[in-house]
């Protein structure tokens, strides 16, 4: 029997074995998973709230509907609590969902009172307290994949969640760690279908963070799509021309286009995005 037959299975909560149709989350007037494409967009450091203000609406001009934000002052300060409420407000207000990552379990009630959608970071993936006071909350969970962690560990991570009666996960294929040097990290894009076919949770990608290059961004957006992920997560600055810290945000022009092409990609493949969505 193959490995991948033996992980099938394994009968956990997120398998298709105990719930064999997709599992469609909605949040707000949002549509997760399915046929719909969803895209999470959004700086990854604080910025004033007039660009915060620009951002969401050149998210949604181009199709997103997922703005994110990141709010930690520090291990000892906790999390700034009014860009909390701003992130909130200005997603709202533009017709988007709020995403914020929450860094420990202490965090995880004021993070959950102000944003729609809690997302795990990679090394917090088997991080069992934090992920105990996540579930707790109600609210959907992204939750990343590890850099050196397999299906079975993420799908694990995703059961401990389900388990604690929180329905509302999404899996997140943010790279793994491998030889290559050339890119930050490999973008496992055999996880997508893998995942779906072991999975009924929602499977996204995020194509900015795994290559840490810039210029892989649109190309590995569109090919994870095709390979069927239910969404992406990509940064955006909006002095992207200059080059962010990071080197993976995309400027607006490059946002722009990106999601042109994927109101073009969305059809091919079976799926809707941006207006179709509606």
């Amino acid at each position: 029997m193959s490995k991948l037959a033996e992980l099938g299975d394994y009968g956990g909560p997120s398998s298709r074995s105990v719930a064999p149709a997709d599992t469609i989350i909605r949040v707000r007037d949002t549509v997760i998973g399915g046929q719909s494409i969803s895209v999470i967009g959004g700086p990854s450091d604080s910025i004033p709230r007039e660009q915060f203000e620009e951002t969401a609406r050149l998210l949604r001009m181009s199709g997103a509907n997922i703005l994110r934000g990141e709010f930690v002052l520090g291990v000892e300060e906790g999390m700034d609590v009014e860009g909390l409420k701003m992130l909130r407000d200005v997603a709202h207000s533009n017709g988007l969902l709020a995403l914020t990552p929450v860094p420990s379990s202490q965090h995880a009630e004021v993070c959950a009172e102000h944003a729609d959608i809690l997302a795990v970071g990679v090394r917090n993936m088997q991080n069992r307290d934090l992920l105990h006071h996540l579930a707790k909350t109600g609210k959907c969970i992204l939750l990343r994949r590890g850099l050196s962690a397999t299906y079975r560990d993420l799908l694990g991570a995703a059961d401990f969640i389900l388990s604690r009666g929180n329905p509302n996960v999404i899996l997140l294929e943010r790279g793994i760690r491998t030889f290559e040097s050339y890119t930050r990290n490999t973008l496992d894009i055999a996880a997508i279908p893998a995942l779906q076919r072991l999975s009924h949770l929602p499977v996204f990608a995020d194509p900015s963070h795994a290559p840490g290059r810039r210029e892989l961004v649109n190309p590995l957006s569109k090919a994870v799509i095709a390979a069927g992920a239910s969404g992406i997560f990509i940064e955006l600055d909006l002095d992207g021309e200059r080059g962010d810290a990071k080197g993976v945000a995309l400027s607006p022009g490059q946002w722009s286009a990106l999601g042109r092409d994927l109101t073009q990609l969305a059809p091919v493949v079976g799926k809707s995005y941006g207006a179709a969505n509606e």
